[in-house]
């Protein structure tokens, strides 16, 4: 199987005015490029999502050809960058809009994640070191045993970070800067 990027995710703050600006600037330069988005709430920079929110943003982004959508069952990927104190609102939003949801709870296991039977798989961000410390992957090893069967099959999506020596941050007054890191 031949590895390649399937779509980038928006992570969006919880009432970050660029949102609804930058939205359909985004989708309409992915259609024009030919790839694809996917929302990631991201529940840790500004507070807590509200329910009317997400439900909100799924339901009008998620019908637009550039949203992504998981190959197997067709339904709209959604992910989050923590929140799982929301995870009341998860089963409504899932239930009404069928999406595809791999949350990111590292504050929880990844084995605690998926025995509530809520997540259709996980995401790890965890691809930035912490400080001056180097990376380290024995805490993806924890998501092994969440997505493997007994049998050794994967059953369930797994989502992973991936960040380069290079990368591109868009301020609030939507000036590109180019960030080296070394």
């Amino acid at each position: 199987m031949k590895s390649k990027i399937d779509g980038f995710a928006m992570n969006m703050a919880f009432m970050d005015s660029t949102n609804e600006a930058q939205l359909p600037v985004a989708f309409e330069v992915a259609r024009k490029l030919g790839f694809k988005l996917f929302f990631s709430f991201d529940y840790a920079a500004n507070g807590i999502w509200s329910y009317d929110a997400v439900l909100k943003l799924i339901q009008v982004w998620s019908k637009d050809p550039a949203y992504f959508r998981d190959r197997v069952t067709n339904r709209p990927l959604v992910s989050t960058f923590e929140g799982p104190v929301a995870e009341k609102d998860w089963k409504k939003i899932k239930d009404l809009t069928n999406c595809f949801f791999v949350p990111s709870w590292n504050s929880r296991t990844p084995a605690d994640v998926m025995s509530k039977g809520l997540a259709n798989g996980l995401f790890n961000w965890d691809a930035w070191p912490e400080g001056n410390k180097e990376m380290v992957s024995f805490h993806f090893v924890n998501f092994v045993p969440c997505w493997l069967s007994e049998n050794g099959t994967v059953f369930k999506a797994l989502l992973s970070s991936f960040t380069g020596s290079i990368y591109m941050h868009v301020c609030r007054d939507f000036e590109m800067m180019l960030n080296l890191l070394f």
